[in-house]
């Protein structure tokens, strides 16, 4: 008895720990037609990926995540690491709304190394607001560079 007792606990942790668990759910992201498959993939992944810094900042250059820090800490010192900004940076943006879909309403190329997309972004309260950004390419990978 107590085999199949040690027995059925054994499959009950194995079941438990097979279990993924997902943080956040992707971000839809909806109107994205770019000419280049790597840059669509880009915009998609970092989209996919906005409210988590970590994820996010693999498909940005680090300016534009000093830029990014800047904007939402009011640290304009530079004494930083990027992984110091990024920790800062995610625990500042743990109570801010989520992002839960976007849609890329233009993409502008600017020419062989830079794009411009001009962006609609629904928030988890469903309020809507409209940017745009800067994308570059760096050592053949595009990576984004600014928003205004």
């Amino acid at each position: 008895m107590n085999h199949f007792k040690l027995g059925i606990a054994l499959i009950v942790m194995i079941l438990l720990c097979s279990c993924q668990v997902s943080a956040q759910p992707n971000v839809q992201v909806n109107g994205l037609h770019a000419k280049n498959s790597a840059l669509e993939l880009t915009i998609a992944s970092y989209f996919q990926t906005f409210n988590e810094i970590n994820q996010w900042s693999t498909f940005a250059t680090d300016d534009f995540v000093k830029r990014v820090y800047e904007w939402c800490s009011g640290d304009r010192s530079g004494n930083k690491s990027i992984a110091e900004m990024k920790k800062i940076y995610a625990h500042i943006s743990e109570n801010t709304l989520d992002l839960v879909a976007c849609t890329i309403d233009e993409i502008d190329e600017v020419s062989d190394t830079e794009v411009h997309i001009y962006v609609t972004r629904k928030w988890e309260n469903e309020e809507t607001d409209q940017t745009a950004y800067s994308i570059i390419k760096v050592n053949g990978e595009w990576k984004f560079d600014n928003r205004f």
